[in-house]
């Protein structure tokens, strides 16, 4: 009967104690869920379309994979037409400013087609315009630094007026890691933030942070407080780092609170 009862106590405590190790590893497990903020790498991604302009694909001037900076050419639309309707804008005018040139200004016959002459320029000088704005359209250049990480198009092709060429991929790498009302109190737009990377041996690099936005799908979390439940306001942070050879796009990337001056 003795022998019972120390089994059945002995029992009791093994069961207690590991319910309290459960509840602590719990808290703690929280604890760290709280302070340590852990989100996916994500790569900024742009298409480059042809705006306001369809045509034939006269050349592409990058390929896959290629380096790029904002601005640079990736591929051009065939302008012959548009190059022939320019060099026809400026014969007129030429013809015209000769056609002025023969009339004397001060006889009163005269007057009627020197007007009408000056409406007719007025006329090709916009037409120019807008055949200028059509040449600038037909080139395709890159929205952003980055990498050309996808070619929709070949030479040759019928393209129509929005239709994405070019894929971008960015150089830099974002993640939005959500705090709360109190967390959000340590960060300011614009500074840098210490990022660590969990696969490499928690490296750690360099973040900056570009937004902080109130997080409107969390407005109603609940969380329970000392007098109950309250609601609590959360925030996105969104932090970019520079794209390297080892950090690459679906990455963890982990930010640690204790890590951050308080303010």
């Amino acid at each position: 009967m003795k022998k019972q009862i120390v089994v059945i106590s002995i029992l009791a405590v093994l069961l207690v104690g590991g319910g309290v190790l459960l509840l602590m590893n719990g808290k703690d497990a929280v604890a760290r869920a709280e302070t340590r903020k852990q989100a996916t790498l994500t790569a900024d991604q742009a298409n480059a379309v042809f705006q306001g302009i369809s045509g034939k694909v006269a050349e592409i001037k990058v390929e896959k994979g290629a380096a790029v900076k904002k601005g640079d050419l990736l591929a051009r639309l065939d302008t012959t037409e548009t190059d022939l309707q320019i060099r026809q804008a400026n014969v007129n005018l030429e013809l015209l400013d000769v056609q002025s040139g023969q009339l004397d200004p001060k006889n009163p016959a005269a007057k009627g087609m020197l007007g009408l002459i000056d409406k007719q320029q007025q006329q090709l000088q916009l037409q120019l315009q807008l055949l200028q704005v059509q040449k600038v359209r037909a080139e395709l250049t890159a929205p952003m630094d980055g990498h050309v990480n996808k070619i929709s198009i070949k030479t040759g092709d019928l393209v129509a007026s929005g239709t994405p060429a070019v894929s971008v991929q960015g150089d830099r790498l974002y993640a939005n890691v959500y705090v709360n009302e109190t967390q959000v109190q340590k960060f300011r737009e614009g500074e840098a933030i210490p990022v660590r990377i969990p696969a490499l041996d928690n490296q750690q690099v360099s973040g900056k942070l570009d937004s902080v936005e109130p997080a409107s799908q969390f407005a109603a979390l609940k969380m329970s407080g000392e007098k109950g439940l309250a609601d609590v306001n959360m925030f996105q942070l969104r932090i970019h780092v520079d794209s390297t050879g080892s950090i690459v796009p679906g990455l963890t990337m982990e930010v640690n609170l204790n890590e951050i001056v308080d303010r």
